[in-house]
């Protein structure tokens, strides 16, 4: 008979939750893209220039880049 080793019930914790933070920060920023889109009636260069040298939208957008799943190949 073999003796099983339990390391209890947390199987894929780690990835369950890094997915659910991830798809909270994609979804937010969408919101905020979607937001400013429609609220500007004239997108130009000045006004992506303007909202992109804003702090909290490089911030936004980093993690929003950060959160994109990767693909790994066998």
């Amino acid at each position: 008979m073999t003796s099983r080793i339990v390391t209890g019930a947390h199987y894929g914790l780690r990835d369950w939750l890094a997915q659910r933070v991830t798809a909270v920060i994609m979804a937010v920023y969408s919101v905020i893209a979607v937001v400013v889109l429609l609220s500007n009636k004239s997108i130009s260069y000045p006004v992506w220039r303007d909202l992109f040298s804003q702090g909290w939208m490089r911030v936004a957008t980093l993690l929003f880049m950060v959160s994109l799943p990767v693909i790994t190949l066998p």
